[in-house]
């Protein structure tokens, strides 16, 4: 990419991302309040906003929970 071209970032809504991942909704509010999704900013309306670099980072997350790399944090609060 030159330096006249610019990068495209998509904007997703919660609704956008949840269809997106297959997270319902309050899963992903869970995971955005306990800062497991540690990037996502706030519209002129305070509703959560995504962009491409937040939908990899939750394809990260979890491809590393199904690997058992990562645990989710409801697990680690059971003990």
């Amino acid at each position: 990419m030159n330096s006249k071209e610019k990068e495209i970032n998509m904007i997703y809504t919660m609704k956008d991302v949840s269809r997106i991942t297959g997270l319902s909704y309050d899963t992903l509010k869970f995971y955005c309040n306990e800062g497991l999704i540690p990037s996502v900013k706030r519209d002129s309306h305070n509703h959560r906003i995504f962009d491409d670099k937040d939908l990899n980072w939750i394809a990260g997350m979890r491809w590393m929970m199904e690997k058992k790399l990562l645990f989710p944090i409801f697990e680690q609060t059971k003990s």
